[in-house]
This record gives structure tokens, C-alpha cells and sequence, in this order.
């Protein structure tokens, strides 16, 4: 069966595609796309995005602007709520990265890595002021290509390529006091190569998976954390010596993982990846499209669903989502597609989707006339 996406059409599209298959647990995983923001007008190309909690997203892009928006729970609406100012450093122009600390009734507290510094910003309840509570400059050089994920509530875990040595990258560890300030490195790896298109995600109290790419290769390596937060390598996979290129990773449980990336016939790509042996072990690969792939992104939606974006088209001229199904050999299939949007043929930007909860979706990503734009995508 063909699961391309159906054509709807320039501009922006709400309109419903009907689903494949079905499962349990109370949903149907069919999707939809809701509203849609305008988060950056300088080019979009590198608009970073958190979930600060399961109404709101924070965005940071080239425009050098910090916003927060609301999402209806249904993705029908999107709405500004405020604005700052980015940092004095200015906006990274090869990508930047939002994660989330905490989120309580009377305070939000949000991460930003951004060039060679990491800051992290402080919201009141009604997410107005956006205020900065501590900063580090923790490189010489500038931090490209840059993904980041909470480890536990003081702790962030961040990979990157450094710009001033074009061929490492580093994996790192942050903390900071009780107060968000004295942000400090706890631990740093080095990644040799070209680590381009990094993205990373959390397995477990103790590990996370990071997945990247050298030159044309994809690689992802599993980290595993000791009570110091020191880090050993337990796993590495080299998954694609052709086309490994704009991957996007996300946990399915404690020991798999599932990459996303643009495939040997510059098509979509998902793969399962067991963790248990050191040079990791594939499970199986299942090709989602058959379009011009880049850009890929990945979200778990539960134990057995994931919900992947990607650009695609020839030229790229469209952005897609697919929901893919994991049974209990970790094989892959797909349940539904629909297209979030058609853009123009200069389509290049890197995009990024976000959980909000299991039915809600953020993604964020260049859209019509290269501005940045945030779209609701909804699983029913």
C-alpha cells in the first residue's frame, strides 16, 4: 500500500485524511492539523522549540526573539502570550535549542543553548515576564546543530558540533543550584567526525540515545549516566553509509529507539534499534515515504505509536506527518499521513516536533515565504 501523502494543495490545510489502521488505548491515530503561528520573519530556517508544559511551547529563532505561545488542547488556536528579546550573543544561524525544566502553578523555568552559551529563563504563572536567571559561556567556539533533553529536574544533556573545530562535536552535562543560577559542566564527551543534524532523547533514568551525522553517515550512540552524571558510551550503531543525513530520534522504551533520516534513495527512512548490544542491532527499517526526504523529526506518541514529520516533494515543497506503528518485534508500519502545509521550492529549513500530550503536537519549521511557523498536529 502507498502511504505517500495525498495532495491537498498550497497554503494551509485542516483538512482530514482518512486513516489506514487503528489501535487501542482510546485512540483511532488519525491525524489532523489544527492552527498554525507565525514565530519568525527574518529566514525561519533555524527555529528551535520546547514544550514547557502540556498547554504551552517556547520557540527562539533567528529573528532573536524568545516567545511563548498557547495551544489549545485540540490544536484549534495558537496564541502569542509574550516576548523577549534573545540573548546580547544573538541568534546561532546553523540551530539552537529550547528544553523544558519545570513547570508549577506560579513558575516556569526553560533552558536555551545558543552559540557557546547556555542560559536558562525564568516565567511567573501567567508566562509574562520572560526574565534570564543565569548564563554560561561554556565553549570558545559556537554551538551548531545543537538538541538538548532534560535528564532529571537540575540536570540537561546537550550534543552539538563546534563550529571553531569543524570536525568534533561534544555530548555535555549541565547543572545548576537551587536558585537556576551557577550553571556548571558536569561531564563532556567529544564526538569526531562531522556531527551534523544532531538530535537527542532520553531512554531512562540513566540513559539517553543521540543520533547524528558524519559527512553522509548516520550515526546514534546510547550514553549511560553514572551518580556523578559522568558518561560512558554502552552502544553505537553506524545505521545508513549512504544517505544517513537529517535524522531525528526518539525512545520507544528503555532499550529501542527509533531513527528517522533521509534514506539511500533520498527517501524517508525510519529504523528500530535494540540497545542491548554494544554495536546496537537493528530491528527493522520501513520506507514512510517516497518523496525527496529532509528534515526529520520524531515524537512518541505511546508504547507501540511514534508520529514522524519530514519535508518532502521535488523540490522540497512540503511538510508530512506519519503516524508508524511498533509491534512486538519492534517492526514498523504505517497508520496514517496527512501534509501540515505546502511552502515554496526554496523549502531548506530544519523543523522540530514536540509533544505536548499524547493527542497534542507542536511542530516548528521554515514555512510560505521562508518565514518560521509553529503548527498544531493532532492525533484522535
Amino acid at each position: 500500500m502507498d502511504f505517500s501523502p495525498i495532495k491537498i494543495g498550497g497554503g494551509f490545510s485542516n483538512v482530514k485524511i482518512s486513516a489506514f489502521g487503528g489501535g487501542g488505548g482510546g485512540l483511532n491515530y488519525e491525524l489532523a492539523v489544527g492552527d498554525n503561528a507565525l514565530c519568525d520573519t527574518t529566514t525561519g530556517v533555524d527555529i528551535c522549540i520546547c514544550a514547557l508544559n502540556e498547554t504551552h511551547v517556547v520557540t527562539f529563532g533567528n529573528q532573536n526573539i524568545i516567545q511563548i505561545f498557547e495551544v489549545a488542547s485540540d490544536g484549534s488556536s495558537i496564541s502569542l502570550v509574550s516576548s523577549v528579546a534573545g540573548p546580547a550573543s544573538g541568534p546561532d544561524t546553523e540551530g539552537c535549542a529550547l528544553v523544558a525544566i519545570d513547570s508549577s502553578p506560579t513558575v516556569h523555568h526553560f533552558a536555551l543553548i545558543n552559540r557557546n552559551y547556555i542560559y536558562i529563563y525564568e516565567t511567573d504563572a501567567d508566562y509574562t515576564p520572560i526574565s534570564q536567571k543565569s548564563v554560561l559561556n561554556h565553549h570558545a567556539g559556537s554551538a551548531e546543530y545543537a538538541s538538548a533533553c532534560l535528564l532529571d529536574s537540575n540536570h540537561i544533556a546537550a550534543h552539538y558540533k563546534m563550529d571553531a573545530v569543524i570536525d568534533y562535536g561534544y555530548i555535555e552535562v549541565f547543572t545548576w543550584d537551587g536558585n537556576y543560577q551557577n550553571i556548571q559542566e558536569l561531564d563532556s564527551i567529544s564526538v569526531t567526525g562531522l556531527p551534523t543534524y544532531c538530535d537527542i532523547a532520553k531512554l531512562d533514568d540513566t540513559h539517553i540515545v543521540t543520533c547524528y551525522t558524519n559527512s553522509v553517515d548516520g550515526y546514534a550512540k546510547v550514553i549511560e549516566f553514572d551518580g556523578s552524571y559522568q558518561m560512558t558510551e554502552v552502544s553505537s550503531i553506524l545505521f545508513d553509509t549512504t544517505e544517513g543525513r537529517y535524522c531525528g530520534v526518539a525512545a520507544i522504551d528503555a532499550t529501542h529507539y527509533m531513527v528517522a533520516h533521509r534514506g539511500s534513495a533520498v527517501n524517508g527512512i525510519a529504523r528500530t534499534i535494540d540497545t542491548t548490544n554494544p554495536t546496537g542491532v537493528e530491528k527493522d527499517n520501513y520506507a514512510f515515504s517516497n518523496k525527496n526526504t529532509i528534515h526529520c523529526s520524531v515524537a512518541k506518541i505511546d508504547e507501540t505509536h511514534l508520529l514522524v514529520c519530514a519535508a518532502g516533494g521535488v523540490p522540497v515543497e512540503e511538510h508530512n506527518a506519519w503516524i508508524l506503528e511498533i509491534d512486538g518485534n519492534y517492526n514498523i508500519s504505517a497508520l496514517d499521513t496527512i501534509e501540515v502545509f505546502n511552502t515554496n521550492p526554496t523549502f531548506t529549513a530544519q523543523s522540530k516536533l514536540v509533544k505536548l500530550t499524547e493527542t497534542l503536537y507542536v511542530l516548528a519549521s521554515q514555512g510560505p515565504n521562508s518565514d518560521g511557523y509553529i503548527y498544531a498536529i493532532t492525533v484522535s
